[in-house]
């Protein structure tokens, strides 16, 4: 089962298309797994803005490579909760050291590429933070229902703060994998200068700087937990 998450067909924000695989078992399997490790899991259906987070965090999250096979796999493991979200990130120098090795028929070609990507991410990103916005205008009023209404039960509480912090891990993963990335574009960029010197340089390089910049603006999004769980430490 493992081994098909890596070479499943993609369809929109890059996430593999729908299939019993990835969207049926994996799930299940996953908030399994998740249970095991003492992770809140909620039973509450999405709500239709909780939904478009998880789909705009995966254009965040995938590699941007389709060379990057192995970062793509343990993504779709974190993603379907097989993984915790809390998997120690992947290696940012990945994506640099990919295009380096990838052939290409001018040496820009590399420069141009981290730049388009770096503006992909960019736009992705305004999307993201706004739909992050409403999650947690959602979640506010989760709380201050919790709070005020009368007759709430044990399970409705426990489902409705589980939500709250698996929004919240989301948009913490998504916080982290953007800084790799970035990170990553960096890495490449710099490298790129020593190896391939070229004149599509100083576009690429303000095209990270302006990823790097609207990265602080998702850092007043990122929220701890509001159930505080005893977590063992992932590395790879």
């Amino acid at each position: 089962m493992l081994a098909a998450t890596g070479c499943a067909p993609t369809g929109d924000y890059g996430r593999p298309r729908p299939n019993v695989l990835h969207d049926d078992i994996m799930p299940v399997a996953g908030e399994f797994a998740a249970r095991l490790r003492g992770e809140p899991v909620s039973r509450f259906p999405h709500t239709d803005a909780e939904q478009d987070l998880r789909n705009q965090a995966w254009a965040l999250v995938m590699p941007q490579l389709p060379q990057q096979k192995m970062d793509s796999f343990f993504a779709e493991l974190r993603r379907t909760r097989l993984l915790p979200a809390a998997w120690t990130p992947a290696d940012p120098t990945s994506y640099g050291r990919t295009l380096l090795r990838t052939d290409y028929a001018s040496s820009d070609a590399r420069f141009n590429r981290i730049a388009a990507d770096a503006q992909i991410d960019r736009s992705n990103l305004l999307h993201f933070i706004a739909t992050a916005r409403v999650v947690a205008e959602d979640d506010r009023v989760r709380l201050g229902a919790l709070a005020n209404v009368v007759g709430t039960n044990a399970a409705e509480r426990e489902n409705a703060l589980a939500r709250i912090d698996e929004n919240r891990a989301i948009i913490a993963w998504v916080r982290q994998s953007i800084l790799d990335r970035a990170a990553g574009y960096r890495y490449a960029y710099e490298h790129l200068l020593i190896a391939t010197p070229g004149t599509q340089a100083l576009a690429a390089e303000r095209a990270v700087q302006a990823l790097e910049a609207d990265i602080a603006t998702l850092e007043g999004l990122v929220e701890p937990p509001v159930v505080v769980v005893e977590q063992p430490i992932y590395t790879k």
